[in-house]
């Protein structure tokens, strides 16, 4: 492993693609408060059906109401299909909850939200990131989304990128640099919310994670509280093992750097949120010196 080898990071993806929504957001080429009928004519406009009620935000934040679970992806990801024709499929399959009132961890989001931003911008989703998020930071095409799932391909889990290509991300978001409303973005989305799904490496080390806009909001106590709100780390690790995290209280960021393949007994994604959270204290020990 280099910091220059390309590699599939799956639900790392997360981050930098909501992340390329949001700044659509804040230059005003969407709002938070947008909802899939201002833009996909297929979508449920009566004010009765709660599809009509599933916000941009709520879509960023994992709580529009759509769900299947990390793994059953459905049509997502699949060449045979457009992404709007596969979230029109997400769509007429319905709510597993009201919008705005559980939490469930899944590829259904940012896909709604992805066909979301190319009927609005007219061009594909990655098209779009490339010019609001990746070029602005230098990255190259080492950082993409395969050419195999054509424009409906797995938003939420198929980006391939670098150590050192996706730091940059990190390094900009650290600094400021990406966000303007940084207490807006990093805000908690699951509060009091019903958790209709959250994988293991997210619940496991009895610790209570929470979640962002595409991202998780790290709390190492078994109940999350207060405090993590107020010393923000935000993660994205993926099922392969690469694990991204920022600490905006300690002012640094890192990368655990990992593709392993998942088998019978064997959990990348938990094992580098457990060397992540085995990490965080040497790093901030080191710091302090």
């Amino acid at each position: 492993m280099t910091i220059n080898r390309n590699i599939a990071i799956a639900s790392a993806s997360k981050l930098p693609a909501a992340l390329t929504v949001w700044r659509l957001i804040e230059a005003g080429r969407l709002a938070a408060t947008d909802r899939p009928q201002s833009v996909l004519d297929f979508w449920a406009r009566d004010a009765a059906d709660a599809r009509s009620l599933v916000t941009l935000d709520t879509l960023l934040g994992f709580t529009s109401g759509f769900s299947g679970g990390d793994v059953d992806a459905g049509c997502i990801g699949s060449s045979q299909i457009s992404l709007a024709d596969c979230v029109r499929q997400i769509h007429d399959g319905g709510l597993q909850a009201p919008p705005d009132t559980a939490y469930d961890y899944g590829p259904a989001h940012l896909q709604i939200a992805a066909a979301m931003v190319q009927a609005c911008e007219g061009r594909g989703f990655e098209t779009v990131m490339r010019e609001v998020l990746l070029n602005p930071l230098g990255l190259t095409l080492e950082t993409r989304y395969p050419l195999l799932g054509g424009d409906n391909t797995r938003i939420a889990g198929s980006l391939r990128s670098t150590p050192a290509e996706y730091g940059r991300i990190l390094q900009a978001l650290l600094a400021g640099t990406l966000v303007q409303n940084r207490a807006a973005y990093l805000a908690d989305r699951i509060g009091d919310r019903t958790i209709t799904y959250r994988p293991a490496a997210a619940a496991a080390n009895d610790i209570d994670w929470h979640y962002g806009a595409g991202f998780w909001r790290v709390c190492n106590k078994p109940v999350y509280d207060a405090q993590c709100d107020a010393n923000p780390v935000i993660s994205s690790p993926g099922a392969f093992g690469f694990t991204p995290w920022v600490d905006f209280g300690n002012g640094y960021w890192a990368i655990i750097a990992m593709e392993e393949p998942i088998g019978v007994g064997s959990d990348p994604s938990r094992s580098g949120v457990t060397l992540q959270i085995q990490l965080q204290p040497l790093i901030e020990a080191e710091l302090s010196r």
